[in-house]
């Protein structure tokens, strides 16, 4: 069960890193082909990818160095 959760827990943390990633780095490349992007400004756009990348680490990090393990909880919860 363990192997599991960790499993599922690297699998949602690269979802994660992927969408930070798009939207923070290419941003004006996908944003042309969707419409929805321009729903927010861009400035909201990249908060919420730079919160997807820190959350995305903190996914992994603390746990695995076993360095307040409860920092994975609130990474979760965040995401």
């Amino acid at each position: 069960m363990n192997l599991l959760l960790w499993i599922l827990q690297g699998l949602a943390a690269l979802l994660y890193l992927g969408s930070g990633v798009m939207k923070v780095f290419l941003f004006d490349k996908i944003s042309e082909g969707v419409q929805s992007f321009n729903a927010l400004p861009r400035k909201a756009w990249m908060v919420l990818g730079l919160l997807e990348l820190l959350c995305a680490v903190g996914l992994i990090v603390p746990t695995a160095f076993q360095w307040h393990p409860a920092l994975t909880v609130v990474a979760a919860t965040v995401l």
